[in-house]
């Protein structure tokens, strides 16, 4: 079985150290891809049109086993200023590059705008090539090189090596192998700890096996048999071989060029431009935040909210930039932004991109993911939370999980969910949590779904619960406490239920709430409460227990104490939560004492009789309808009679 539709020569060299990944780099008809067969021996160019008409299309790959043993894939590159975004689809996650450099033509456009790419994809090492040496003489060599070395200060290429060869005759190809192998010993390796990252370069059917996929394996692992999501659609797919370079394997690692066989997915649901990635590993969106830093070479500022043509990994978008915190952004200059996408993408905090103008097509500049999948958070809170972004780059990756920690605000995150904005696995995410709440920085408020919150965010969550039974205080003076719903549902956001339990429960214990029958309150409202009220109450009980069965209405009560209504009614809802009131109708209130008067009688009525009216009970207790029926009512509902057409029976019969 064959999945990728190339012939490659693979040398056996002693045993494999590492794989990494090597790019091209130039201007169109500056010799890459002769230079490719040259250092290979396989001709990248297959397609008919690229034959016809001599210049690169699409992506090349090809094998290079270096003398140290590494394992290296050659990505080559078209050189045409069209071709610039396939360009970029092959430089993304590249290790390390040849910059190739015709000494018949020196410097041009194409050469300057890819190696401006590769700047701002962060590559950090890399050789030229200074290529048809057999076209010209030495001296003219030696003036090329000087001009090359000029023009490449201040770059990551700066004091790289420069080697002068003929793809032609083969002179000093063996000179530019042992320098691509120097300063491949010097790049690292890609961590297979990461999470599995594919960004798919080609999709097409093999006869008798389906569709098969290609690109750079730039994070993690993947193994035969293991589900893939299919990025953006969160399509599932499962790898059914794998080929690295022609050769089966049961795995394949970071940095290795790698052909994925996939069941249950036609070609048409995968292509360029998407990405694979382990299912529930990632999450697609339409916004990012980013920061960018514009190009010394463009002419012109960015203004905010200019379209442009966004690229990352191998997929292009149509962006609108939305700057932070200004109108324009200066030639040179960097910011966060906000990208607003026509298309959903998949993508990681640190992803490198690049931003092209749409007219006229050039690169202007690029930057890095700051939030693959921000929240809703808008104006100076977002502002100052990216401020610190910087600092965070450098640091470890505990600050990482902190600054994320943070910015999930009052939701609070899981370690699946911090995976989808980071390239770090789960378990290890899982400690840096646990790291972090033993250090008090974060807490664990649902063991269940194992929810985090950052302490900063938990803290003043208190604050506000604090504030708000303040306010609730002051607004209802007459009201000793408030249930748990009632503080919850006057907090202007919405709260976990579970997260509201953990506050409740912390400030308990802190001593900054308290509670009784069920409310919470202040404790210094407790005692404030007590000297106020405690008076009225009992004045308010016990002239309702001198009423008997024929009870004040609310607005009378209110009348007889001097008081508004509102407080009245909040002075009987603490004596109901205490048992000494009952209300039975809405502005009706008696005192249980009366009550349990009342029911011995009826009980006593019951046993010389078997029926009684309506009449018999005003009779019996001396009051009129208004309070007759609702204390029928009441002792239907306690279900000491039972109401059978006009009269009630006794239940105990």
């Amino acid at each position: 079985m064959i999945f990728i539709p190339r012939i490659y020569t693979i040398f056996s060299m002693g045993k494999v150290k590492r794989s990494l990944i090597i790019g091209t780099a130039g201007h169109i008809d500056h010799g890459k891809t002769q230079l490719v067969k040259a250092l290979t021996g396989v001709d990248t160019d297959v397609l008919k049109e690229e034959k016809e008409r001599g210049i690169t299309i699409e992506l090349g790959f090809a094998p290079l086993r270096l003398p140290s043993g590494i394992s290296a894939a050659i990505i080559d590159v078209p050189g045409h200023e069209k071709f610039v975004r396939t360009m970029v689809a092959g430089a993304w996650g590249i290790d390390a590059v040849i910059l190739v450099i015709a000494a018949d033509e020196g410097i041009m456009p194409q050469t300057v705008e890819h190696l401006e790419i590769c700047e701002l994809l962060k590559v950090k090492r890399g050789v030229v090539a200074i290529t048809k040496k057999d076209l010209v003489d030495d001296e003219w060599i030696s003036m090329v090189k000087d001009e090359v070395r000029d023009f490449l200060v201040g770059t990551f290429l700066e004091g790289a090596p420069i080697v002068a060869v003929s793809s032609t005759t083969g002179e000093n190809i063996d000179m530019l192998i042992e320098e691509i192998d120097r300063v491949c010993l010097k790049t690292p390796e890609k961590p297979d700890e990461g999470i599995f990252i594919l960004p798919v370069d080609r999709s097409f059917i093999l006869k008798g096996f389906g569709t098969v996929v290609t690109g750079t394996l730039v994070s993690g692992k993947i193994t035969t048999g293991d589900d893939v999501e299919i990025m953006p659609k969160r399509k599932i797919s499962r790898v059914r071989g794998i080929q690295v370079h022609n050769e089966f394997r049961n795995q394949a690692h970071a940095g290795e060029r790698t052909a994925l066989n996939l069941i249950n997915i036609s070609r048409e649901e995968v292509k360029r431009g998407d990405l694979l990635c382990h299912p529930e590993t990632l999450l697609p969106s339409r916004r990012l935040y980013a920061h960018i830093t514009l190009l010394h070479s463009q002419k012109v500022p960015l203004k905010n909210a200019t379209t442009v043509s966004f690229h990352i990994g191998t997929a292009d978008r149509k962006a609108t930039v939305l700057l932070m915190n200004r109108t324009k952004l200066e030639p040179g200059d960097s910011c966060f932004v906000e990208l607003r996408l026509d298309e959903e993408i998949a993508c990681l905090f640190g992803d490198r991109f690049i931003i092209r103008s749409l007219s006229p097509l050039r690169t202007i500049g690029g930057g890095f993911i700051a939030h693959p999948h921000p929240s809703g958070k808008r104006g100076r809170k977002r502002g100052v939370l990216l401020e610190k972004l910087p600092s965070v780059l450098s640091a470890e990756q505990i600050n990482l999980i902190d600054f994320f920690l943070e910015d999930s605000g009052i939701r609070g995150i899981t370690p699946r969910e911090m995976q989808s904005l980071l390239n770090i696995k789960e378990e290890k995410i899982i400690e840096m949590l646990q790291t972090l709440s033993t250090d008090g920085r974060g807490l664990l408020f649902d063991r269940e779904r194992q929810r985090y919150i950052h302490h900063r965010i938990y803290n003043s969550i208190k604050d506000t619960i604090i504030n708000t039974i303040s306010s609730l205080h002051q607004n209802f003076p007459f009201r000793m406490g408030f249930t748990r719903d009632h503080v919850k549902r006057s907090i202007k956001y919405q709260l976990d239920e579970k997260l509201f339990d953990s506050l409740i429960s912390t400030l308990h214990k802190e001593g900054a709430i308290t509670s009784e029958m069920d409310l919470l309150m202040l404790p210094s409202m407790k005692r404030i409460f007590s000297e106020r009220n405690a008076r009225l109450l009992m004045e308010i009980e016990d002239f309702i227990l001198k009423s008997g069965l024929q009870v004040p209405e609310l607005d009378e009560l209110s009348h007889k104490f001097s008081i508004s209504v509102s407080q009245t009614r909040d002075l009987l809802d603490l004596l109901m939560k205490s048992g000494s009131i009952v209300r039975l109708t809405k502005d009706l209130f008696f005192h249980r004492d009366s009550l349990e008067a009342m029911r011995i009688k009826v009980c006593e009525f019951f046993q010389k009789r078997d029926e009684m009216t309506v009449g018999d009970f005003k009779n019996i207790f001396q009051v009129s309808r208004k309070y007759a029926i609702p204390l029928l009512e009441y002792l239907d509902n306690q279900k000491i009679t039972i109401r059978v057409g006009d009269v009630r029976r006794s239940r105990g019969k």
